[in-house]
This record gives C-alpha cells, sequence and structure tokens, in this order.
C-alpha cells in the first residue's frame, strides 16, 4: 500500500515528499491518493527526527484506505526505520 524512502540530509528539518505512479489509477484517484497521503502525514510530522528527507510511495490499493489507516501504516513504517523520537 505504501512505501518509505528516506535519506539522511543537512537540512535541520524534515522534508516529506509523495509519490503516486499511474499504476495506481487515473488522475483522479492519483490525486486522492497524495492528498490522504499528505493528511495521513500531519499528526505524524512533529515526532519524526529531523535532518531527514522522507518519500512515501503509494502502491496499488491505497485508493481504498481513508486517512486514519494511512497515517497508521506510515507511523508502522517510519517506527521501523527508527525515524520517529
Amino acid at each position: 500500500m505504501i512505501a518509505l524512502v528516506f535519506v539522511s540530509a543537512r537540512v535541520k528539518n524534515v522534508k516529506l515528499g509523495f509519490s503516486v505512479s499511474k499504476k495506481v489509477g487515473n488522475s483522479v484517484i492519483r490525486h486522492r491518493a497524495t492528498r490522504v497521503m499528505r493528511a495521513g502525514a500531519r499528526p505524524l510530522v512533529d515526532r519524526i527526527v529531523p535532518n531527514n528527507t522522507i518519500v512515501f510511495v503509494a502502491k496499488e490499493g491505497i485508493d481504498k484506505f481513508k486517512s486514519q489507516e494511512v497515517t497508521e501504516r506510515m507511523e508502522k513504517l517510519l517506527k521501523k526505520a527508527g525515524l520517529l523520537i
């Protein structure tokens, strides 16, 4: 549903990016997926370790999830990568 890519950076704060390929669906579905991922990341931004650039990559099937479910998935991925305070 979502993949995580991160790089340690020289910035003082966190940079977030969201990527949705055409495999996910048409432009309406891709845009909705981006909005849902953005909304899902908002509650987590303050808890992410600084000096990182993070990209969340949407996978097929993300259009069936709500922002709360996406937030839980993002939190799980960030914990697994050791990027949450």
